[in-house]
């Protein structure tokens, strides 16, 4: 996943970043799903995919049911799109007939 870098030796360290590979808009999702309120839906699939990937990259269960059920709610409008999306996230869902 990630490494941290060892703590500084001496008091003046700058600060210390960690390098990820999702972008801000995708990071700026990801931790709005970890707060304690109600979510709007994300209505970008392409969003919501990169937000997917990087909840299973980080092991971040609760998130990806979040998000899986946001994909059910998406079906109406774009069942293609969300078909693709489920398939390329690995998400595992039941197909229903009606």
């Amino acid at each position: 996943m990630f490494t941290l870098p060892s703590a500084p030796s001496h008091e003046t360290a700058a600060v210390q970043v960690v390098q990820v590979t999702e972008n801000a808009a995708v990071l700026e999702a990801l931790f709005r799903l970890c707060y304690p309120m109600e979510h709007q839906c994300i209505e970008d699939l392409s969003l919501l995919r990169m937000v997917l990937d990087a909840a299973h990259k980080y092991d971040m269960a609760f998130i990806s049911e979040r998000l899986k059920a946001n994909l059910r709610a998406l079906v109406p409008s774009a069942a293609i799109r969300v078909y693709c999306v489920a398939y390329l996230t690995n998400v595992q869902t039941s197909p229903r007939c009606r």
